[in-house]
């Protein structure tokens, strides 16, 4: 159904996506504020993975479409109320079908 590939890659980084997703969910179910610590957590975690994914070598190309998908996720994460959204899930979904 998503084509992902079964590795300790894709279960470590969606475990983490889904779970730092589920926190906000219920952060604001509460009326709670983590005044942004959860989004600097995941951005530099997912944003780093996201990085040095690919190693050395660098397609330009590649390289532009995870830049504007990482934008937009933590663009979505950071806006208030908007931040309920599986945006960091969403993301690393799609970074993790890429072939």
């Amino acid at each position: 159904m998503l084509n992902l590939k079964f590795s300790p890659e894709t279960v470590i980084m969606l475990t983490f996506a889904v779970i730092i997703d589920l926190i906000g969910i219920i952060l604001i179910c509460f009326a709670l504020d983590d005044f942004g610590v959860l989004d600097i957590v995941s951005g530099v975690i997912i944003g780093g993975w996201m990085l040095f994914r690919r190693g050395r070598v660098v397609n330009i190309k590649t390289q532009k479409k995870q830049i504007v998908r990482f934008l937009a996720g933590m663009g979505i994460e950071i806006t208030p109320y908007l931040g309920a959204l599986p945006a960091v899930t969403v993301i690393t979904l799609l970074t993790l079908r890429e072939k």
